[in-house]
């Protein structure tokens, strides 16, 4: 029970470190496409897994973070279009 426990905090732990690194990347004003590209790998991992597994379960499990990380991607792009991001201190510097 213990291990099962531990093996859940490390996945949840990793989800979160997902969709957090995919809100960074997509905040960036030049990093319109870029976000996607996390996107696509975890798409890629979880098809190669529920094929090499057959197992939908996990293929299914393997969706989530690429639903979270677009969910992040797509919000974080809607606030740099209203504006609401501020530059970071390298954008700035350019100006």
């Amino acid at each position: 029970m213990l291990d099962f426990l531990y093996d859940l905090g490390c996945t949840f732990t990793l989800f979160v470190l997902v969709v957090f690194m995919e809100g960074v990347i997509a905040t960036r004003k030049n990093a319109k496409w870029t976000g996607l590209i996390l996107s696509a790998v975890l798409l890629i991992i979880s098809v190669f897994v529920g094929t090499y597994m057959h197992d939908l379960g996990a293929f299914l499990f393997l969706l989530i973070p690429v639903v979270l990380c677009l969910a992040a991607y797509f919000f974080s792009r809607h606030q740099v279009k209203k504006g609401k991001i501020t530059p970071t201190i390298k954008e700035q510097m350019k100006d």
